[in-house]
């Protein structure tokens, strides 16, 4: 901490202004000069060394000013089945990266970083901002016990910022259209997803109508007949929403929101429910259904906004999770190499 200058002037008596010749001044503002120099250097030091914590809060804090707009980023309507994905590498992003570039206003699911599109002949549209991404470096180190003398290796992981640009937002390069999925109508595509969840808990299909839920202690999903709903995707949003809470529990992926289910409200309770609600809008947009937000109201945003503030690590935690749970209901193993990957620059 540092004491304004100002308020360090003040300390200097008017005695000893006077009495200060004309080197003694020189040597006093030579002195000042250093002072300042120092300060400024500390300060630039201090805005280069960003903690997690800063990037968690800098992501966090762009996903609650979306909602403060009314806007509900893991619900955003995007269909089609094609994963946002670095152009050059041709590398899906995963986890949060997954949430932050889908929740930005564009159609083309390639992004690159500004160096990328230069070297392809491209550039960066004048005026157009980057959307920052996120990434693990990792540094190893040998770490020796004080005790036995045992050297073993012992990796750190530092979150990184990295800043891409939208297809839409780049000129000069010919991107090339991506394939699309082929063939079924949607609905048949989602019952074919549903399909390959193959331990998916026993389905119970109400005529009343009266809830859709999941029960932990019973391992059962309880749905409205599909008839009872006003659209498709109505249906199967909420059928996904219910098929990814399942996936939590302790015969599965032990999920904690799931297996140690605790009250309604509770810190666990809002990010399972986060969980949910991000890989139904990640299975629906493979199947090529747009999302039906579950809901939007004020109070519902509102309630969003202050578990974010208060725990700014839940949507990177929740995003993770989410793609786990996706994973295992599309019978896909969610590898060592898969987190690896995640581990690496994803821009690149």
């Amino acid at each position: 901490m540092f004491t304004p200058i100002s308020t360090w002037l003040l300390k200097v008596t008017i005695s000893n202004f006077i009495i200060i010749s004309s080197i003694d001044f020189v040597t006093f503002n030579n002195d000042l000069d250093i002072l300042l120099n120092k300060h400024k250097k500390q300060i630039k030091m201090a805005k280069k060394k960003r903690t997690n914590a800063d990037v968690y809060a800098d992501v966090t804090n762009r996903m609650i000013e979306a909602l403060e707009l009314g806007q509900i980023p893991w619900q955003k309507p995007w269909t089609g089945g094609i994963r946002p994905m670095n152009y050059v590498s041709g590398k899906a992003y995963r986890g949060i990266n997954l949430w932050i570039t889908m929740a930005m206003p564009y159609e083309s699911p390639y992004w690159l970083t500004y160096k990328q599109a230069k070297k392809l002949g491209g550039n960066v549209i004048k005026g157009e901002k980057g959307t920052k991404i996120t990434y693990w470096n990792i540094f190893r180190k040998t770490i020796e016990d004080k005790e036995s003398g045992e050297k073993k290796k012992k990796a750190f992981f530092f979150l990184k910022e990295f800043t891409v640009f939208n297809a839409e937002q780049v000129e000069g390069i010919d991107f090339k259209e991506p394939e699309m999925p082929e063939g079924a109508e949607t609905f048949d595509n989602a019952e074919e997803l549903i399909e390959q969840y193959t331990d998916a808990p026993r389905v119970k299909f109400d005529k009343n109508g009266e809830r859709a839920c999941y029960s932990p202690m019973f391992d059962n999903i309880t749905m409205p007949e599909k008839e009872l709903f006003t659209s498709t995707e109505g249906y199967y949003s909420t059928f996904f929403h219910e098929l990814a809470h399942s996936t939590g529990h302790e015969t599965r992926l032990n999920r904690e929101g799931v297996a140690n289910f605790d009250m309604f409200g509770s810190h666990k309770y809002s990010k399972e429910e986060l969980v949910a609600e991000m890989s139904a809008c990640f299975m629906m947009s493979i199947c090529g259904l747009s999302v039906e937000p579950m809901d939007n109201s004020k109070a519902y945003i509102n309630n969003w906004i202050e578990k974010l503030k208060n725990d700014p690590k839940v949507l990177f935690q929740a995003a993770k999770e989410a793609e786990k749970a996706c994973n295992h209901m599309m019978g896909v193993e969610d590898s060592k190499q898969g987190e690896d990957e995640d581990n690496q620059k994803q821009a690149a």
